[in-house]
């Protein structure tokens, strides 16, 4: 097995602006090409990293430990779109909610990379693909102990000691803050101006600025939902709403479902959603209807809702039209 050389990347500028294109093998080949990558640091409950082993057909650090995910954008690929293909690609998880921590360049002697840096949590073990030597989970004092031994990659252990050690205990701390955060609901005509304001500020940025989709937000449907959310230090960490029968579909649907980046992987989305699925049985729904991006379409299958349609692509994004009967 070998990489594809005459595969096209993108070339981008320092913040990551695409700027032209060029092949796998001019990227690798000493051009010192500036293109973007993403990696993926993935933790486990107990704290403990999951690191994949390369393999030994790998033209750069075969047989070396190194980052649970780490692939290359594809020309014309965005980047949340390629984190989840590389994921789901490489150890075989589909459903993660994963965090941008940072961007940085990194040169080796054949190449240099924009490295996109996320994290995740998941008490899921991931199924390695053919293209690894296999994976596990590492405690951080193994890691420690190991640095310096030949057995990482140098883009691993550099990235370990400036990103990943530093940053790992504040985001599995996160966890711990929240416990004692509570699911609320309310209709639209008891929210106050500043709680609906914080929603559209999370919607507007998650939807519109991140995933740089310019789209009609507001709608009358605002008006006949329950808004529900999570709140972390008084600002909304995660929400959707519950749009009533007749209103989007003959059913009840759900939509605008988010958690704003700094509390991704934490499992926010899925305490809304059962929150928002028992109440729908509480008023007597009987099926409920998403319009779901396509790559969480196990995430909502894990739930009970089940695929009725084929991928399609609905502003600018590949969903997929799935149901929950009730």
């Amino acid at each position: 097995m070998n990489d594809n050389d005459k595969e096209m990347l993108p070339l981008v500028d320092a913040a990551g602006h695409v700027v032209g294109k060029a092949s796998r093998g001019e990227c690798h080949g000493g051009s010192m090409l500036l293109h973007p990558v993403v990696h993926l640091h993935l933790f486990d409950p107990k704290g403990r990293l999951w690191l994949q082993r390369r393999p030994l057909w790998k033209s750069i650090q075969p047989g070396k430990w190194d980052t649970a995910v780490g692939g290359h954008i594809d020309y014309g690929e965005k980047l949340w779109d390629a984190l989840h293909r590389e994921t789901r690609e490489e150890i075989g998880l589909s459903s993660l909610a994963p965090v941008k921590i940072t961007s940085y360049e990194f040169q080796s002697a054949v190449e240099r990379e924009l490295v996109n840096v996320f994290f995740a949590m998941s008490s899921q073990e991931p199924v390695p693909s053919k293209e690894l030597d296999g994976g596990r989970f590492w405690t951080m004092k193994e890691i420690d102990d190991a640095l310096g031994t030949g057995v990482f990659t140098p883009n691993f252990e550099s990235e370990y000691k400036s990103i990943v050690r530093p940053e790992a205990k504040d985001f599995i701390g996160r966890k711990k803050k929240l416990g004692d955060t509570i699911v609320k609901a309310m209709r639209f005509e008891i929210l106050t101006p500043a709680l609906l304001y914080d929603m559209l500020r999370c919607r507007s940025e998650v939807f519109v600025v991140e995933q740089d989709c310019v789209y009609q937000d507001l709608d009358e449907a605002d008006f006949l939902s329950w808004h529900f959310y999570i709140e972390v230090d008084g600002k909304i960490a995660a929400y959707l709403r519950l749009i009533d029968p007749g209103v989007r579909h003959k059913s009840a649907s759900i939509g605008r479902v988010l958690t704003v980046n700094e509390w991704r992987g934490c499992g926010l989305s899925r305490r809304l959603l059962e929150a928002a699925i028992s109440q729908a049985r509480r008023s007597c729904v009987d099926r409920i209807e998403i319009e779901a991006q396509a790559y969480l379409k196990e995430f909502y299958e894990s739930l009970g809702f089940v695929a009725t349609s084929g991928v399609f692509i609905y502003e600018r994004r590949p969903h997929i039209s799935m149901c929950l009967t009730l």
